[in-house]
């Protein structure tokens, strides 16, 4: 059973929405207009704030935020029995679909290499610099590794509509 759910808070109540994750083990990404950060941990991402767009995830479910006009628009996908409680405030907006899913994996851009402590990361000849993904679980990159992202597809008519992260892996 997979559920989609979404809610609105006001900006200034986001942050402590995360804060009150009973879940440490997660992956990010925030956005905004001139960078992106894709890290992992609930303190370094409560340490920068809620960027403009972004998401968590882990292997339970993604919360993903959208600022709108001083509120964040907030989607949550899970394929666990119910939405996960983050607040008693919160009344979520459960899309009603029955939804088919799917796993999946998207590859990461890459093949780390690490020259030493200042120059390491993820080399593709199209991109004029490193990029750094965060470990995959209990595991540190070794040269040569490629990245991806486990996922599942969430599927309605045989479209697909949404694709949840749901954590980093290595090939």
């Amino acid at each position: 059973m997979a559920i989609v759910g979404v809610f609105t808070v006001p900006q200034s109540e986001a942050i402590d929405l995360i804060k009150n994750l009973n879940d440490d083990d997660f992956y990010f990404i925030g956005s905004k207009i001139d960078q992106i950060k894709f890290d992992k941990g609930k303190d370094k991402l409560i340490s920068l704030g809620l960027w403009e767009n972004g998401k968590l995830f882990n292997e339970k479910y993604e919360i993903r935020w959208r600022l709108e006009g001083g509120n964040y628009k907030m989607t949550i996908l899970t394929e666990i029995d119910k939405l996960p409680q983050i607040s008693d405030r919160i009344n979520y907006e459960q899309i009603d679909h029955s939804w088919i899913t799917n796993e999946t994996k998207i590859m990461l851009w890459g093949s780390y290499k690490k020259y030493n402590d200042s120059y390491k990361g993820f080399l593709e000849v199209r991109i004029p610099n490193f990029m750094d993904y965060p470990d995959p679980k209990g595991k540190q990159w070794k040269d040569g590794d490629k990245a991806l992202i486990n996922c599942v597809n969430y599927l309605k008519d045989g479209i697909t509509l949404y694709t949840r992260f749901k954590e980093v892996a290595n090939v």
